[in-house]
């Protein structure tokens, strides 16, 4: 009965058997094609890891307070504001070729259309008297309380500091999850400075201009300023938590044997 069946059924065992087979034989084909092909890509992946790897361990290395250089970009700004509105210090002149050392560039914060040669801020006069006819300005306005601190100035450690991480955000090896962490890190380092440091640097100004008469200083109280910047800046706990924990996970460091 069976070999009847067989006999009845043949063409359509046949025609199912081929179906099977061909079926079988592309299977086959294709899981053979998709390990040959995570076999050559395998090196690829491997070195792509290497470098994220790299990448994510100096990252780690840069996420410290101590890279920001605060205390000094406070110096600095305090020392050279002082001296834009015609303030002194004891000992002025040396202060201003330390600072001129330290500084690297700023960051214009407001309006700066009339003065684009602030970076030389210790010329007193150019040819034309433009220097002394703004800075006259300047004095009279801050006089009646209008401070205008229109530009933050940086040190030479803050802007290598800031464009090793600028490229270290630019790098096609970064993971997505981290590039996100990196950047809130580095807008709340520009906040810091753009609107923190200003509001706190305006006050400063402004309270001498109430307070002292003779523009004259035995010495620069950067401690107060300091603090008071200190207690209004975005602590950067937060986005180095944030920084570790992103590549912790992205590593697998807790999943390791």
């Amino acid at each position: 009965m069976f070999i009847d069946y067989i006999k009845i059924n043949i063409s359509w065992i046949k025609d199912s058997l081929e179906i099977i087979f061909y079926f079988i034989t592309a299977l086959i084909v294709v899981l053979t094609y998709k390990r040959a092909k995570e076999t050559i890509l395998q090196p690829i992946r491997s070195e792509v890891i290497k470098k994220q790897t790299d990448l994510l361990i100096k990252l780690l290395d840069l996420i410290k307070d101590d890279y920001i250089d605060y205390s000094n970009i406070v110096k600095v700004n305090v020392f050279m504001w002082l001296s834009i509105y015609g303030f002194r210090v004891k000992d002025h002149d040396n202060l201003a070729k330390n600072m001129n050392t330290q500084m690297s560039g700023f960051i214009i914060v407001g309006d700066c259309s009339n003065e684009f040669e602030l970076i030389a801020p210790f010329q007193k006069k150019d040819k034309e008297g433009v220097h002394e006819n703004y800075n006259k300005s300047r004095y009279l306005k801050a006089k009646s309380g209008d401070i205008n601190i229109n530009q933050i100035f940086t040190t030479k450690k803050l802007n290598l500091y800031l464009q090793t991480l600028k490229e270290i955000k630019k790098s096609p090896f970064l993971p997505y999850s981290v590039k996100e962490k990196l950047e809130k890190y580095l807008k709340d380092i520009h906040k810091n400075l753009t609107v923190h440091l200003r509001e706190v640097l305006k006050e400063f100004i402004k309270d001498l201009f109430e307070k002292f008469d003779n523009k004259e200083f035995d010495l620069i109280s950067n401690a107060g300023v300091y603090n008071n910047f200190n207690h209004r800046k975005t602590d950067h706990r937060v986005n180095f938590n944030d920084l570790y924990s992103s590549i912790r996970v992205y590593l697998k460091i807790d999943n390791m044997p």
